[in-house]
């Protein structure tokens, strides 16, 4: 983005600027939260630290020791670091990137799994692998993965390597906040959310555990199986290859999963997953977005749905294991009718009911956030009992970018099987962004494609959070006949405001569980030229599993370019983007004792999760521009 020296020290003062940004007092507020310890190494149950130094991927990376198709059970192997791919998309001349503006991470798609839960669907998996007679034809290949067991250790683990790096690689500022862009549990169940928050405040105790303690009745520990030999999809580590030999994990023709004794065990010991452990945390504020997982039935339907009683499922006593609906080969066959039979015909086992699996409402889910040991209380949220999910984090008077979060959620639901991973905004959300850009932007296009200047404006940059990417906002179900009053606005729609207004650099987002960087130039027909970026990143629950550090910096004169290619350049704005991987060995070597081996073990079943490896297992990866830029 083109700006001149003189708006930009105009802007903020020359001083302000100089001091890089402290926005919001984040700064000071990481320190007390540091202070307090909220992101000390854990010393009071299983340790939770690593002996990982804290690196970012331009350090060194972590790959598979092979990407050929075919190539079986891969292990993880280190990688050189990856370096910063110049993008020019949007502005192709600039100068050395010398003042820091803004460093904070990103963690998205967390998938906090409580995989005893009733409500989940894991039968259903099974129609989305490739092959006959379902070609992958469901979408349903989240259904189950056989490393899920193991999340709130990913999670613990990844906020460990945020907390150690703590700034930003390229402009040594110190990390201001952390943002989860959504889905950090995934069935939108209380439990899971208190997993997620007292994760990321450091210093609580996590049982990763529900129904009676210390009783294992997930399908990964055998309890639902027949002790893991009633059903040969699901990976049971802790049951001897030679008694499931037919098994699609560990059978002698299977997937080369590992044997891991103790690891979950369903005779009554603790396995080493369900063991207790201390968080570790992340040290600094951070903010949350909404996503279609924390306020959906499995991430696609309405927690009020008229026709299953989703809430008297989830907190019952009957696991669901599977249906006696006749489906279909081909999901296009299914229809409507179809997965209401599905639905109506479930069938379960019965288990020890938990009332904490209880499904959150969207006011729940924002009241659970000031139940907090980290700063800010609410994280972003207006207050207990505000069922707003949008919001602006704080800023001062001098304060260069303003951060806006908003909710592309969509629970609404007219009865009729409605709500749909998909995302979208509804109209008042719509018309408060457009207040907030107009607010600290000089110049705009208005809706005749006219420049609209006015004076006495100070000028601010934007960056939006949110769940969805533009790609995915496509579900405008409003909750009367299938959207006909057209409450809900499209991404195509929310694209069209935000390229109005030019002070608008960064939208960041998830949903996707995969690593993208998009331009968004201009339209040739506006008489603004510029843009903004929008960058996705990968999740926490499929391979890479890993997370982002952004920084914003200036080059406020023309002067020798170093590394970025010319003798000189205009002052420009630049956006670094830097991959994170989880503070986790290598491998796991055998050893299940502490979280961090724990989180090894997962990252190498996830980059061998049989779907995902069908799919292309590089395609979550992105390619080198959507990773280090």
């Amino acid at each position: 983005m083109g700006i001149s020296r003189r708006r930009l020290l105009t802007t903020t003062g020359v001083g302000v600027v100089a001091a890089a940004i402290d926005a919001g007092g984040l700064r000071a507020a990481a320190e007390a939260a540091t202070r307090t310890g909220a992101g000390r190494k854990a010393t009071t149950a299983a340790d939770s630290a690593s002996d990982v130094p804290a690196a970012t991927t331009w350090d060194r990376t972590v790959q598979r020791a092979s990407y050929a198709p075919g190539a079986g059970y891969q292990r993880l192997v280190a990688g050189p670091g990856e370096p910063h791919t110049i993008r020019t998309d949007l502005w192709s001349r600039f100068g050395p990137p010398t003042m820091a503006l803004a460093a904070f991470a990103q963690m998205t798609d967390l998938h906090l799994v409580d995989d005893q839960s009733p409500a989940r669907l894991e039968f259903m998996d099974r129609y989305a692998d490739a092959g006959a007679p379902h070609h992958a034809s469901y979408p349903t290949d989240s259904a189950y993965r056989g490393h899920e067991f193991l999340s709130t250790q990913v999670v613990d683990a990844m906020c460990q390597a945020l907390a150690g790096i703590g700034k930003g690689p390229r402009s040594k500022k110190p990390l201001q906040f952390t943002i989860v862009t959504g889905d950090a549990i995934d069935n939108c169940q209380h439990n899971e959310n208190r997993w997620y928050i007292d994760l990321l405040d450091g210093g609580r105790t996590i049982v990763p555990d529900s129904g009676r303690i210390g009783l294992d009745q997930s399908f990964s520990g055998g309890a639902l199986t027949g002790g893991g030999t009633g059903d040969n999809h699901y990976y049971y580590p802790s049951v001897p290859p030679q008694q499931v030999p037919d098994n699609r994990y560990t059978g002698t023709s299977g997937l080369g999963f590992p044997h891991v004794p103790g690891l979950l065990d369903a005779s009554g010991a603790v396995g080493a997953a369900r063991r207790p452990f201390v968080s570790h945390g992340l040290g600094m504020p951070w903010y949350a977005a909404y996503g279609n997982h924390d306020g959906l039935w499995q991430g696609n339907e309405p927690i009020d749905n008229n026709l299953v009683d989703v809430q008297g499922m989830t907190v019952g006593s009957s696991k669901t294991t599977g249906t006696s609906a006749d489906l279909p080969d081909d999901y296009g066959d299914l229809g409507t009718f179809g997965k209401l039979m599905v639905a109506w015909d479930l069938e379960g086992t019965r288990v020890v009911a938990d009332p904490d699996r209880r499904l959150l409402t969207r006011k729940a889910f924002i009241q659970d956030h000031f139940n907090t040991a980290g700063l800010p209380v609410g994280h972003g949220f207006q207050g207990v009992g505000i069922d707003k999910a949008y919001y602006a984090i704080p800023s001062g008077s001098g304060d260069l970018i303003r951060y806006l979060t908003l909710d592309s959620t969509n629970t609404n639901t007219d009865g009729f099987g409605s709500g749909a991973a998909g995302g979208s905004i509804d109209t008042d959300q719509l018309n408060w962004l457009e207040q907030q850009l107009r607010a600290n932007s000089s110049r705009y296009v208005d809706t005749d494609n006219r420049i609209v200047t006015r004076s006495g404006v100070q000028d601010k940059m934007y960056v939006l959070f949110c769940h969805h990417t533009l790609g995915t906002m496509d579900n405008l179900d409003d909750g009367i006949f299938g959207g006909v009053f057209g409450d809900r606005h499209t991404g195509d729609e929310l694209k069209a405001l935000l390229l109005r207004y030019p002070n608008v650099i960064a939208m960041v987002n998830g949903h996707t569980h995969a690593n993208r960087i998009v331009p968004h130039p201009a339209p040739a027909s506006s008489p603004i030229s510029g843009g903004f970026w929008e960058i996705s990143t990968a999740s926490h629950i499929d391979w890479p599993i890993q997370s982002r550090i952004i920084e914003i910096m200036a080059s406020p004169d023309a002067q020798n370019a170093g590394e970025f290619g010319s003798s000189a350049g205009p002052a420009t704005l630049s956006i670094f983007t830097t991959m994170v991987d989880p503070a986790a060995p290598l491998s796991f070597g055998g050893d299940t004792s502490t979280p961090a081996q724990l989180a090894s073990l997962a990252r190498e079943l996830a980059t061998n999760d049989p779907q995902e490896v069908d799919h292309g297992i590089t395609n979550r990866m992105g390619a080198d521009q959507d990773r280090n830029t």
